[in-house]
């Protein structure tokens, strides 16, 4: 395939995979730092208030953003940067959920002992600064201002892990500590930006441009609340039936698993985007065949070693990162992982609906797989634990995966490489079977070394039996 516009993005695609992973990295340390300083049933309540966070925010911000990257340069273009209208809305959507979790509080407080009731008014900050830091960050992507956006990206991770260790550790705030350095580090970030826009402050949009975002950005909404509801929609079900104990000890466990894989997961669809716009326009909308293999051969060889090592040796690779409190769910762990690398080949295979512009039929295909995952979850959680969430989400995650590629085939016809990823999973299972009965014991230094050796000899087999594949990274 030729990529004439691959190499003249490779630095701005270089900066964005910085600013994923300095963040995905403060995250594990975040994970492996506070799931020390917080017990699982506090953590379990913040787990929860953050999935809110970024359900809420994701339900009312998300449109914005994606009609933002399509027509925001436009806009700006004929009217100046809308930074009034942007305002108004920001503060109505505020006031309005203010009102309406008002009323929720003095409910939860008047006719139950809803523990997450005196959090109310934080969680409502945070999800309104976190979609007005979502936005900021839609603004800078749309103008292609990869610096700004490793800037604020970085700016936003680092303010917030030591605002919330400083609170948590040294004034002992507990999940209040947590939800206001989530605010702070979007406060200082949303400051910043909206000091540089005063000059902006009378430009605003006029109702037939508003109505332009708002039918295109639409769709957009249901499509992120949908992913977000078949990732976490499962933590509301676990508090109720389990408690938050058991929520905390699988949220910090499925997020260890989860931001690993997902880091691998935006490096290779921010790589692949451009590439896939231009087979797109140039071949399927000719009729002819999407040759995009490359990227999911690329996520194959980087993804399945990392989950046969965590269905190898689960209890070992958690247990360097999560105090043993947390490491209650070894069965899940197998699970969990597969459905995080299901959930990111996804990422490829949606892109197919969104450049055929069939935003709608895909929000339908990931609200039906979300439901599906909810409705699994009200049956499994109480018969198998813990275990039953992570078959549930899986199960979710899987009906997402192959319905996307049905469905996408209709619209464009593209080919997944799957003999290509049955040799890359059979060399990975093969490596790290070789090293396991190395005599370094099941320690962490021992578990740390046998996972080098693994991956080492998993690549030099890659080399020798398959050494087209390197071919794909260049």
């Amino acid at each position: 395939m030729q990529l004439s516009n691959f190499s003249g993005t490779l630095k701005t695609l270089s900066v964005y995979s910085v600013a994923k992973f300095i963040p995905s990295l403060l995250g594990f340390a975040g994970l492996i730092v506070f799931t020390r300083l917080l017990g699982t049933e506090e953590y379990g309540d913040y787990s929860l208030l953050l999935t809110t966070i970024v359900i809420m925010a994701a339900f009312l911000f998300e449109w914005l953003n994606k009609s933002w990257l399509r027509f925001g340069n436009k806009l700006t273009e004929e009217s100046g940067f809308p930074l009034q209208t942007i305002l108004i809305f920001f503060v109505c959507v505020a006031t309005a959920v203010a009102l309406l979790t008002l009323g929720l509080y003095y409910g939860s407080v008047t006719f139950s002992e809803h523990t997450l009731a005196r959090y109310y008014p934080l969680t409502i900050l945070a999800f309104v600064m976190e979609g007005a830091f979502q936005f900021i960050l839609a603004t800078k992507i749309a103008v292609a201002d990869s610096k700004k956006y490793l800037m604020y990206m970085v700016t936003n991770a680092v303010i917030k892990f030591t605002l919330a260790f400083c609170l948590v550790y040294f004034w002992e705030l507990g999940v209040y500590g947590m939800l206001l350095g989530m605010i702070g580090g979007t406060v200082v970030v949303s400051s910043v930006e909206f000091t540089k826009r005063i000059p902006d402050l009378k430009s605003k949009m006029e109702v037939s441009q508003v109505r332009s975002l708002v039918e295109y950005g639409l769709p957009w909404m249901f499509v992120a609340t949908f992913t977000l509801l078949l990732s976490y929609g499962d933590r509301y079900l676990i508090k109720y039936f389990l408690g938050a104990d058991s929520l905390g000890i699988y949220s910090a466990n499925y997020n260890m698993i989860h931001i690993g894989i997902q880091f691998f997961t935006a490096v290779v669809v921010m790589t692949a985007y451009p590439a896939i716009i231009e087979e797109f326009e140039s071949r399927a909308s000719q009729g002819k065949s999407l040759k995009i293999e490359q990227f999911f051969i690329i996520f194959f060889s980087v993804c399945l070693p990392v989950v046969v090592l965590l269905a190898m040796y689960p209890q070992e690779l958690l247990g360097i990162l999560l105090s043993t409190e947390y490491l209650k769910i070894e069965n899940a762990i197998v699970w969990i992982a597969i459905g995080s690398f299901l959930h990111g080949l996804t990422h490829l295979t949606y892109k197919v609906f969104e450049l055929s512009k069939r935003i709608s039929n895909l929000s339908l295909l990931i609200g039906i797989s979300a439901a599906l995952n909810i409705a699994l979850n009200v049956f499994f959680i109480p018969q198998y634990g813990l275990n039953g969430a992570a078959y549930a989400t899986f199960i979710g995650y899987c009906f997402y995966f192959l319905s996307s590629i049905y469905w996408g085939q209709k619209l464009v016809t593209w080919r997944i490489p799957w003999g290509e990823a049955l040799v890359l999973l059979l060399i990975a299972v093969l490596s790290a079977y070789a090293m396991k009965p190395l005599p370094l014991g099941f320690g962490i230094i021992g578990v740390i070394i046998k996972c080098l050796l693994t991956l080492t000899l998993y690549a030099v087999a890659i080399k020798i039996l398959r050494p087209g594949i390197f071919s794909h990274f260049r």
